[in-house]
């Protein structure tokens, strides 16, 4: 029968000690990341809070939403093609517990005999309503709210993450670097990544009622 000494002893605590050590830096090193993500999410709350507070004084807020891959090879310019689109523009609206919230349309709508609302191109729409888009906290990397030579109203540098298949014109490089026009399927490239609609009334001091809109082309 054999006994541990104190060596033996001294050697598991060692072990111990060491197993110990390693799960702590282990959480702390998951633990880094996420408290920048809170940080950053404050950052983001407290610039858009600030810009919000001069839409209470009767300002309008329009922001120019630029694509953060497209900012060194294509902005400030701005192509009609949709893929090649660098930069957006959509008035600042606020925030919720998933991101800043942009209005960057007003659509015509009518209202099915169902109920729902769906979107019409027609002059015989019955409502209005605006599109509200959501860009999530950790898809804005910087603000600035002063904006740049190009546009004094703020800037959100933003990495677009959301793609949509679509077909029509879009652009390819050409051998003169130019833009050459071609025709097919191609991957759009959005700032949003989801949308919401509220129901405009003549009465802007009641709530905004949030409806739920079909045919909407530019959806995400």
């Amino acid at each position: 029968m054999s006994y541990w000494g104190a060596s033996e002893y001294i050697e598991l605590a060692g072990v111990v000690i060491s197993i110990i050590t390693l799960i702590v830096t282990i959480c702390i090193a998951r633990s880094i990341p996420e408290k920048d993500k809170l940080c950053h999410r404050k950052y983001i709350r407290e610039v858009v809070k600030q810009l919000t507070n001069n839409k209470r004084a009767g300002k309008r807020c329009m922001c120019k939403i630029i694509d953060i891959d497209r900012l060194n090879t294509l902005y400030p310019d701005n192509f009609n093609s949709r893929n090649r689109k660098s930069y957006f523009k959509a008035e600042l609206e606020g925030t919720d517990i998933r991101g800043v919230l942009f209005t960057n349309a007003i659509l015509g709508i009518v209202q099915e005999k169902n109920g729902t609302y769906t979107v019409t191109n027609k002059e015989s729409y019955t409502h209005k309503a605006s599109r509200c888009g959501l860009i999530p906290y950790n898809w804005i990397i910087d603000v600035d709210k002063s904006g740049d030579e190009i546009d004094t109203n703020a800037i959100f540098y933003c990495k677009f993450k959301k793609r949509k298949w679509r077909w029509g014109y879009y652009c390819v490089n050409g051998n003169d670097e130019s833009f050459v026009p071609q025709k097919g399927l191609y991957l759009d490239r959005k700032p949003f990544k989801a949308y919401r609609y509220y129901l405009l009334t003549d009465n802007t001091d009641t709530f905004r009622h949030y409806i739920d809109v079909k045919r909407d082309n530019d959806a995400i």
